[in-house]
């Protein structure tokens, strides 16, 4: 309540702030709230400690609401400002409004932030064709650098999901899947694919001073190029930019020329997708300190075994009968093959386990801790076999996965019913066509 703006009743019977009688009730309020936490009905000690939970289960629970719900749950209850919200490990921003420094004092322990309001997909009918336009909200861009430098103590993950048109978070949101607009007016309406371009710019600019910590790993974003086919040619100032003041290990985990997109579809974080090719980027790592070392390592190759396309199939009254189906792409296969070559590394000498949790970050798919059973799990035949017998790494079968193979006689029928009967306008017609040619 504001002092200056108390109404006229209020000041008749002295019932403002810092009054006996306002004091009193407020104090009332208090002990009867229904959050529990507070304080304590005075006649009833032993109840209220039974309904009371500690800070640590709140801060559990408050981690899925939205921003705006976590910062209402802090205005009406001072136990969770004041004990529950320093605990909070993840943030989820969802409109430009809600950065705001003041609020973000509030939180201590944050190590992820997802910000879903700096991109949106419009889809366009184009022809036939379906278009996905890619806006750039300048209020996210110019807000999110100084509200993010809050956190920088604590924070080690800093993701960009997108919205579509209703303001809805879209699941496995593909910025290199779309279109940003050129635009031909000045700062600050100049375009999404300019107004992207310059966000990467100041990311490169708060690594290049050290604002942000060399373990901040920033996934989501791709450098407008990769859309935008007419400017897809030339140097690149930008992604040079970005590969020269990123932290190293998070350049050497770069996606290339849009290779980020299944990653993005199968859940998983993944880095900044530049426009540059591979040989360019890695001759920027070479010429850093370390990195001639890094390229060498068998980090690398154990990060493309775990950006496998994940397909997820579903039952409607069963989600225990989930089937998870992993497909490397012929470019994948074939960046695996020239990682091993590039580094010389023997893969008969790489630790089994190792490879085992490689291969299991393809089907967590970035959404679970733990792994499916294994009679959930099927690698696709043409990935198996290139991984044992092309390049020779040993994937237990028999501890992660089966093979698509041994699936396909009781899934197939069923995939090309759905594929022969179901509305071919609807949007899973194209998904379960899409898993019967990719995977079989």
């Amino acid at each position: 309540m504001d002092p200056n703006n108390i109404d006229n009743g209020a000041q008749l019977t002295g019932d403002h702030v810092g009054s006996p009688s306002f004091e009193e009730r407020a104090s009332k309020r208090l002990k009867t709230s229904p959050a529990g936490n507070d304080s304590a009905p005075p006649d009833d000690d032993a109840h209220a400690k039974q309904l009371t939970l500690p800070p640590e289960v709140w801060a559990n629970v408050m981690q899925f609401l939205p921003f705006g719900d976590i910062v209402s749950c802090g205005a009406v209850s001072r136990s969770l400002l004041r004990e529950t919200m320093p605990l909070l490990t993840l943030l989820r921003i969802d409109t430009a409004s809600q950065m705001h420094l003041g609020v973000a004092s509030r939180f201590r322990d944050v190590t992820d932030i997802h910000i879903n309001s700096l991109l949106t997909e419009e889809l366009i009918d184009a022809g036939g064709d379906e278009v996905r336009d890619i806006e750039v909200d300048i209020e996210t861009r110019i807000k999110c650098i100084p509200f993010i430098s809050r956190f920088l103590p604590t924070l080690e993950r800093l993701h960009f999901g997108g919205k579509n048109e209703d303001g809805e978070d879209v699941e496995g949101f593909a910025p290199a899947d779309g279109y940003f607009f050129e635009g031909e007016d000045m700062y600050p309406n100049d375009g999404p694919w300019a107004s992207m371009k310059a966000f990467i710019d100041m990311l490169s600019g708060a690594y290049g001073v050290v604002l942000f910590s060399s373990r901040l790993k920033i996934s989501g974003l791709t450098c407008p190029n990769n859309c935008n086919a007419m400017f897809g040619g030339g140097t690149c100032t930008t992604c040079q930019r970005a590969c020269k003041s990123f932290p190293l290990e998070s350049v050497v985990a770069f996606e290339s020329k849009c290779s980020s997109i299944s990653n993005a579809r199968s859940g998983r974080p993944y880095g900044l997708d530049v426009c540059l090719t591979v040989a360019e980027v890695e001759r920027i790592i070479e010429s850093r300190p370390g990195g001639k070392e890094l390229l060498r390592s068998d980090a690398r190759l154990l990060r493309l075994l775990g950006s496998g396309r994940r397909w997820e199939l579903k039952s409607d009254d069963n989600d225990s009968r989930t089937l998870l189906i992993v497909k490397y792409t012929q470019a994948q296969l074939a960046e695996i093959k020239r990682v091993i070559q590039f580094a010389e590394l023997d893969v008969k000498s790489l630790s089994p386990q190792k490879v085992y949790e490689a291969v299991s970050k393809s089907f967590l798919g970035g959404r679970s801790s733990s792994l499916p059973q294994k009679n959930q799990c099927y690698l696709s035949d043409e990935s198996l076999l290139f991984l044992k017998d092309e390049v020779g790494l040993f994937i237990d079968t028999g501890r992660l996965c089966g093979s698509s193979s041994d699936i396909l006689p009781y899934l197939k029928p069923i995939v090309h019913v759905l594929v022969e009967y179901f509305d071919e306008e609807g949007p899973m017609f194209y998904q379960y066509e899409a898993i019967l040619n990719d995977c079989f």
